[in-house]
């Protein structure tokens, strides 16, 4: 019995002295084990705009934009940024002809497209961009200063501060070479403008004393033949003083003394000089056949030549006599009365009106927007006019699918009438930009159509009253600004015909959209 105690004693023991050198061990390689590094947060792109860049008054400043992929495969970026136009403008010059303008300067990897769109509604300047890479293989965007932008700053006369923002809508966005969104951070920043130009003032005196000795004889003379000639000598000195400055500046001119020498001895010569003024002949009397009889009065004039010291007067008598035989002839012949015949012919200005309902879409009014799978709608921004323009396709690239996205709207064409269609686009797309394309028999406008589109495509159509189908527009295009399209609809006259405006997306690659704005068709009667 004592045997079996000791044993399972022994036993109990040795089972313990296993565990702590189990645990011992444990702990050992616990401890010369490294512990793994803790992750740090992953890193997002960012664009940020410069956040205080300070400017002078009156003078250019150079914004730039610092770009930080955050080690991700970025090739597609987008935004639009607001600023006050009333503090800073953006001159639309475009110098070397690149459909950019030359207040935006990129700074990208050769292959790389930026297209720039420029709007100034109500004060508020609006600047969207979109930076995207054409070429294969793609290049991703490196780390650095992707653009500058130029702006011309207005003459204030105290510092202030006005912010260059992202705007929310449309909503910016990274893309990497998969087309696949990546969230990122968009910073704004300000300009400060705070060195104010300071003008100089610059003061110039110049005092100028003229003093002069004057002397003023008078004469009269009577048809009695006594003239009495008083000879008046008047010393006048005018001190002057000219003071040119931006500021207020006030000087006082050195005194002036004047000198006067006089002659001593006075004369005075007289000239008597008979005129005649005839009685005036007034038009009214030669129209009317009247005989006018002018008047002759004698004037003798004389004309005296003194020099004398101030205080001197001189009286002179002389005698004149003048003898004048007037013999005045006036002739009056009434003119023919002239005989006018006037002609008037009028002629009647063709008389024009527009059959389309609502072409700048300011209202949801006249337009079907066709429910897809992503539809046409209505935008603020961008706008050709008014406050409002139809957008079709897509523009957004996070937002590629297969869809058509269109609007219509059937008029109506008089038959005694010549009719034109015209419309302003802004034709986008991130794909391959391609003119005008060659369509099929009959373009497609549904996914339920028989045949369908393979790539991405703008188009315009119209449905003439018998439901044929014509093709205006059928293209693949990026437009650095809107243009203005025209199209003869005389072969249409007397009939109703469907206007339709819209876009495809494949769903793959690049993304296509439009804006358009101010439809109109014209209809004059002859």
């Amino acid at each position: 019995m004592a045997r079996r105690t000791l044993a399972s004693l022994f036993l109990g023991l040795t089972a313990l002295l296993l565990l702590v050198l189990v645990f011992s061990l444990a702990r050992d390689e616990a401890q010369a084990r490294p512990l793994p590094t803790p992750r740090g947060p992953a890193a997002a792109p960012s664009l940020d705009v410069a956040p205080f860049t300070p400017a002078t008054a009156g003078a250019p400043v150079a914004v730039p934009l610092a770009f930080k992929n955050g080690g991700k495969a970025i090739d597609t970026i987008f935004f639009a940024l607001s600023y006050d136009a009333t503090l800073l403008t953006l001159d639309t010059a475009d110098g070397d002809g690149d459909g950019l303008i030359d207040a935006v300067a990129p700074n990208l990897p050769a292959g790389y497209e930026t297209v720039a769109t420029l709007q100034v509604v109500s004060g508020e300047g609006r600047l969207q961009i979109l930076i995207y890479n054409q070429n294969s293989p793609v290049t991703v965007i490196p780390n650095s200063d992707i653009l500058t932008l130029t702006f011309d700053v207005a003459w204030i006369p105290a510092p202030v501060a006005t912010d260059i923002v992202f705007l929310g809508s449309p909503a910016p966005f990274f893309a990497n070479i998969d087309d696949q969104t990546v969230d990122g951070v968009f910073t704004g920043g300000a300009v400060s403008i705070e060195q104010i130009p300071t003008l100089t003032p610059t003061v110039s005196v110049t005092p100028t004393t003229s003093p002069t000795a004057t002397r003023t004889p008078t004469a009269t003379a009577t048809n009695t033949a006594t003239s009495t000639t008083t000879a008046t000598a008047t010393t006048t000195a005018t001190p002057t003083a000219t003071v040119t400055s931006t500021s207020t500046v006030t000087g006082t001119p050195p005194s002036a003394t004047p000198t006067l020498t006089p002659s001593a001895t006075p004369s005075a010569t007289l000239t008597t000089t008979p005129t005649r003024t005839p009685a005036p002949v007034y038009l009214p009397a030669l129209l009317l056949g009247a005989s006018p009889t002018p008047t002759p009065t004698m004037t003798p004039t004389a004309t005296p030549t003194a020099t004398a010291t101030p205080t001197a007067t001189a009286t002179p008598t002389a005698t004149a006599t003048a003898t004048v035989t007037p013999t005045p002839t006036a002739t009056a012949t009434r003119p023919p009365q002239p005989t006018a015949t006037p002609t008037a012919t009028a002629t009647r200005p063709p008389q024009c009106s527009d059959v389309v309902i609502n072409g700048g879409f300011e209202s949801d009014a006249g337009w079907r927007i066709n429910q897809t799978v992503y539809p046409a709608g209505f935008v603020t921004f961008p706008v050709f006019s008014g406050q409002r323009a139809l957008r079709a396709g897509i523009v957004h690239p996070p937002d590629n699918v297969y869809s058509y996205s269109s609007a219509q709207q059937t008029v109506f064409i008089p038959a005694s009438s010549t009719a034109t269609l015209t419309f302003r686009l802004f034709a986008t797309t991130t794909g391959r930009s391609a003119g005008r394309l060659t369509p099929p028999p009959v373009v497609p406008t549904s996914p339920l159509d028989r045949t369908q589109l393979s790539d991405d495509v703008q188009l315009v159509l119209l449905f003439d009253s018998a439901g044929r189908q014509h093709t205006l527009l059928f293209q693949r295009q990026w437009y650095s600004e809107w243009t203005l399209h025209t199209f003869d609809m005389t072969p249409f006259r007397g009939q109703a015909v469907t206007l339709y405006f819209g876009v495809f997306n494949n769903g793959t690659g690049g993304v296509t959209g439009m804006y358009v704005d101010e439809v109109a068709l014209k209809r004059c009667a002859p």
